[in-house]
């Protein structure tokens, strides 16, 4: 990502934050994720698309639906020791950095499969879209 960053002249992508010299990413310690409603697997409404690098993609700036989509999403992830990047809805560290994480990953994702991970039938399930980005 770094370096597509600097070839297709986004350099403020670095210099705002949202792609990092080096990710946790490629030490399989960090996720992107949204919530699906198992019933049709299509995904919940975030306001944003995934990778939107915008302020509106920051995990707060939102209302109403979307805000508590959102706020679903973090609270599952941080009840399973990850922490979310307030700019990006979608990432998440691991606060165990390492083998573990994938690990938890994916517990946590089985176990969101079978329970409403807090509120209502649409948001039973946990989508993983894990990118290894070169640095």
């Amino acid at each position: 990502m770094v370096r597509w960053a600097r070839r297709t002249g986004n350099r403020d992508l670095l210099r705002d934050g949202y792609i990092a010299p080096k990710s946790n990413h490629n030490l399989g310690s960090t996720v992107d994720l949204t919530l699906v409603r198992l019933a049709s697997g299509r995904e919940l409404d975030m306001g944003t698309a995934f990778d939107a690098f915008t302020r509106r993609a920051n995990t707060t700036r939102a209302r109403d639906r979307v805000l508590r989509n959102r706020l679903i999403l973090k609270n599952a992830m941080e009840n399973q020791a990850f922490v979310n990047y307030f700019r990006e809805w979608w990432h998440f560290d691991s606060e165990e950095p390492g083998a573990a994480a994938p690990r938890r990953a994916d517990r946590l994702l089985r176990r969101a499969a079978r329970s409403n991970v807090g509120r209502k039938e649409a948001c039973r399930r946990a989508l993983v879209r894990q990118w290894a980005s070169p640095s």
